[in-house]
């Protein structure tokens, strides 16, 4: 047997739900954003400096050479592609969907 109340305790957990929610995914996009563009930042410092360095200090006469300029391109790549993503408008996603607003 089901109490009265029960209705109303669920409707009332739902609507906590439906206006804390949004509230929490936000968050989340931001802090996801605010950690990408600080590793974009050291992988970027990391590129000018550490690579630099282990660069200079490698042993030319070694039989296996680090592709230093290989590298370099891989990381200055995965740092564009998070700026891009980073930069890239994201849809509003709080509108209703297919309500033709933009």
């Amino acid at each position: 047997m089901r109490k009265k109340g029960s209705k109303f305790g669920m409707l009332s957990l739902a609507t906590a739900v439906a206006l804390v929610l949004p509230a929490v995914v936000s968050a989340g996009v931001w802090e996801e954003r605010a950690l990408l563009e600080r590793y974009v930042s050291q992988l970027d410092r990391m590129n000018e400096t550490l690579l630099v360095q282990a660069e200079a200090s490698a042993d030319t006469s070694a039989r296996l050479q680090m592709d230093y300029e290989a590298l370099r391109g891989d990381v200055e790549l995965i740092s564009a592609k998070i700026k891009h993503y980073l930069e890239t408008p994201q849809r509003d996603f709080s509108r209703g969907a297919g309500d033709g607003s933009k």
